[in-house]
Parts: C-alpha cells; sequence; structure tokens
C-alpha cells in the first residue's frame, strides 16, 4: 500500500500506526462477498460496526464516519482523524452508478479483511510501506533476540541433561536414604505419640500435685499461725521465766545478804558514843554535863535485857534465883528467891522518877542483870574455858564490875558518881557484846531471827529524844 492520492473507487483508510491516508492495491478491488466469507467465518468480526456516509466539505468529499467495537482495528486512524476517513472526491461518480447499500457491503468486506489479519498479527492493519518496514526491522531484532535465547535454552537442556545422567547413578542411593528417612520418619512419630501420651500423664500428674501443693500451702498457712501463736506464748513465757528468774536472783541475793547477816548484830547494835555505851542507839548512863532523860535509859536497859534472855536461851541457860522479863522501857526480873503475896518480887529495870534520890527497887534489879550477865559468862566458860570477858564480874560483890586495872565500879547508882555509874554500864554492855559476839561465832548457821530472838510482849520501845 502507498501514501499517493487514490484514484480507486473504494473508500480511502490511514494507516494504523503513522496515520496517513492509504491506496489499497488494485488485487483488492476483485475481493468480493464469497471470497471474504471463509476468513470472516474464521475471524472474529464486530457486528456493531458500520459506515456512515455524508457528504460534507465544499468540494463534495463524501466522509465515512466509523464506528468500531476493536479498538485495534481503526483507533490510531480514528484518534488522527476525529473518527472519520476521507473518500476521494471521484467516489461520487461511482456512488451514483452504485447504490449506497453495495457500497457499504464493499467497505465492509474489506474492514473484515483487515481485522481477520490484525487478530492474527500482534499490530493492527493497514499499515503504509514505511511503517511496514519499520515493523519487519522490529521484528528482524525480535527474531535475533528469539534466537539467542532458543540456544541459550539448548545450551541449558544439554546441562540439565548432563547432570540428570549424573544423578542417575545416585538415584538408588537416594532411594535408599528416601526409605530409611520413611523408617525414621515412622519411628520419630511413633516416639512422638509415645512422648504425647508421657506428656498428658505428666499434665495429669501436674495437676494432682497443684492440687495437693495448694492443700499442703493451706496446711502450712495453718501450722505457720500455730507455729506464731506458739511461739507468741514461748515469748510470754520467756519473759514470765526471765522476770521469775530476775525475781529469784534478787531473793539469791537477799538470802545471801541475809545469811551472812547475823540476826544478834542485826537485832542488837552495841556501840559507843563518847562516854556512854549505846544499845541500839539508846545512851545507858548520865553525866553532870550530859543530862540524859531516864526514858531513854530505861529503853537501853529495856534492850540489854531482851538481849541476855535471848542469849540465855541460846545456851540453854537457866538463870538462878532470878527470870528475865523484858518488857521495852518496862522490863524487870522476878527475884525467884523472894515472893509476896503469892507472886515473886519484881524487881523494875526502870525509873520514873525526875530526881533519883534513892530508888531501893532500881538498884536490886541492876545488881541482879549484873549477876545475870556473870552467869550467862561462867555457861559459855563452861562450853569453852579459853573463853573470857574483858571486865570482871565478882560473885562475892555484887553490883561491882571491875576494869583492866583493878578498879572497881558499882551499877547501884546511890552509890557511885554519875561518871563511875556510867562506866560501869558501858563495861556491862561491853561483857554483853563480847558474850554476842562468841555465840554468833559458834553457832552462825543458826542465828535466825524467828529461833534467835523472842517476841517481847511488850509495847515498842520508844526511840530516844
Amino acid at each position: 500500500m502507498t501514501t499517493n492520492a487514490p484514484k480507486s473507487p473504494l473508500p480511502q483508510f490511514v494507516c494504523q500506526v503513522c496515520g496517513g491516508f492509504l491506496q489499497q492495491d488494485s488485487s483488492l478491488d476483485t475481493i468480493d462477498e464469497q471470497m471474504i466469507k471463509p476468513i470472516a467465518s474464521s475471524a472474529t468480526i464486530c457486528d456493531e460496526s458500520y459506515n456512515e456516509l455524508q457528504q460534507g466539505g465544499s468540494d463534495g468529499t463524501i466522509v465515512i464516519r466509523k464506528t468500531l467495537g476493536r479498538k485495534r482495528l481503526s483507533q490510531s486512524s480514528l484518534d488522527s482523524t476525529n473518527g472519520f476517513a476521507f473518500v476521494a472526491h471521484d467516489l461520487n461518480k461511482d456512488i451514483e452508478q452504485k447504490s449506497m447499500r453495495e457500497y457499504r457491503i464493499d467497505i465492509n468486506i474489506h474492514e473484515r479483511l483487515y481485522d481477520f489479519l490484525s487478530e492474527q498479527y500482534t499490530f493492527d492493519h493497514p499499515l503504509c510501506q514505511e511503517c511496514t518496514d519499520t515493523l519487519l526491522d522490529k521484528l528482524d531484532v525480535d527474531l535475533q533476540m528469539a534466537t539467542h535465547e532458543l540456544t541459550s535454552y539448548k545450551k541449558l537442556l544439554e546441562q540439565l541433561n548432563l547432570s540428570a545422567n549424573g544423578q542417575q547413578e545416585n538415584y538408588e542411593k537416594l532411594k535408599q536414604e528416601l526409605i530409611e528417612l520413611d523408617k525414621e520418619e515412622e519411628r520419630i512419630k511413633n516416639e512422638l505419640l509415645k512422648l504425647e501420651q508421657e506428656n498428658e500423664r505428666l499434665q495429669n500428674e501436674s495437676e494432682q500435685l497443684t492440687k495437693e501443693e495448694q492443700s499442703l500451702e493451706q496446711e502450712e498457712i495453718r501450722y505457720l499461725r500455730d507455729y506464731n501463736e506458739q511461739k507468741r506464748l514461748l515469748f510470754e513465757a520467756e519473759d514470765e521465766q526471765k522476770s521469775i528468774d530476775n525475781q529469784t536472783k534478787h531473793a539469791r541475793a537477799q538470802y545471801e545478804k541475809l545469811s551472812k547477816t547475823n540476826a544478834f548484830n542485826a537485832a542488837f547494835h552495841i556501840w559507843h558514843q563518847e562516854h556512854f555505851g549505846t544499845i541500839n542507839g539508846f545512851r545507858l548512863g548520865r553525866l553532870p554535863s550530859i543530862n540524859v532523860e531516864w526514858s531513854e535509859i530505861n529503853a537501853a536497859l529495856g534492850q540489854a535485857a531482851l538481849l541476855l534472855n535471848a542469849l540465855a536461851k541460846r545456851v540453854d541457860l537457866q538463870f538462878a534465883k532470878y527470870k528475865i522479863i523484858p518488857l521495852g522501857s518496862h522490863s524487870y526480873i522476878e527475884d525467884l528467891n523472894e515472893s509476896k503475896n503469892g507472886k515473886f518480887v519484881q524487881l523494875p529495870l526502870y525509873t520514873g522518877r525526875r530526881r533519883l534520890t534513892w530508888d531501893t527497887p532500881f538498884d536490886k534489879a541492876l545488881i541482879a542483870f549484873l549477876d545475870c550477865v556473870n552467869q550467862f559468862k561462867l555457861a559459855i566458860e563452861s562450853k569453852n574455858q579459853r573463853f573470857c570477858l574483858p571486865y570482871k564480874m565478882n560473885e562475892k560483890q555484887k553490883g561491882v564490875i571491875t576494869d583492866s586495872n583493878g578498879h572497881q565500879f558499882h551499877v547501884i547508882y546511890q552509890v557511885s558518881k554519875q561518871e563511875e555509874w556510867t562506866k560501869a554500864l558501858k563495861y556491862m554492855l561491853t561483857n554483853l557484846k563480847w558474850g554476842l559476839t562468841w555465840i554468833t561465832s559458834q553457832l552462825p548457821d543458826d542465828m535466825t531471827t524467828s529461833n534467835a530472838i523472842p517476841s517481847p510482849s511488850s509495847p515498842t520501845v520508844t526511840s530516844p529524844r
């Protein structure tokens, strides 16, 4: 096909690539309906395609409007010509010679031909000469590339065939390995089944153990509560035990302290204060310069009577002719050799006179008391001949006490000066202290207040002023 001006009475088509007008070859003029039928029967022709002939333009050109169901048959030419194909002016004469229907049939025949060609190839028809040459060059390049690819594929196929021949030798080995792998797979499946069963059993045991663990936790909580309660009771018992131990230690310390304390020494403290002998703080005696109250002297004599009576009981001594009755500040001595009105004569160890001019019973009581001290000395000497008192008392001379220098002092207040009488009473208390010391040294384990000191029935002795 050429792009020269058309002279044929057939309609003029455009190139589907460049859009130029085409002149059909004269061999296409003889194509009729009978020739196109075998082609049309094997090709898909759109029945909706039609041509509408219109006359337009100032020169009377016939315009063929194409409406196609297939885009690839005339899309490029229709886009280039806005959907119109121009037909030569000479076509008016042919149209006059042919009817419109016959002309339409001719156009449809050619269109079916181009549709068939377009379906057979990957490009649309019709094409001009230049576009055809360009297309052929492109096809040559595609052919070379396809030939090159075919050569490459052949080489690859040969390599695959060689590799297949080499792998054929290992086929039996691989087949044997596959059989062994199948057996191994079966064994592993069986082992997996056993493991699943074992896992299920372990899960059941785990659930059972979890329940037991929860039960044990509850029991542990209960035991902890009991333990804490018992521990609290233990702490309370330990605190109580510590308290008891402290009390016991204190009681033991007090006991040891008291066990080392002599009951006589604690109950009767004999000491001196300047010129006076004292017992439990009470002074015994009087001086011109120091006027001691008689109430204090009476109390001191009562304490001395109580001490002598307790010491006599300690050595199981029964005084001859006398009996000491300790009654505090009103203590007295009964004369067992004299009686009056059926009663023993009482010799008072106290006096109530402000000025003692002559008190015979009081003096007799002091003489009797000194005699009882002498009897106590003799009782101790009978037990221990090495025992002796610092101041001597003579049985023949009643009421007389002698110091280490041989000076004699009377306990009778009327016949002595106050200084001498005070010394006599001081020496008498000193002899009592020595006797007390010997008693405590001989009987240390039995010096208790309950059995060493008799309970006086008299009122408590008043303290001196």
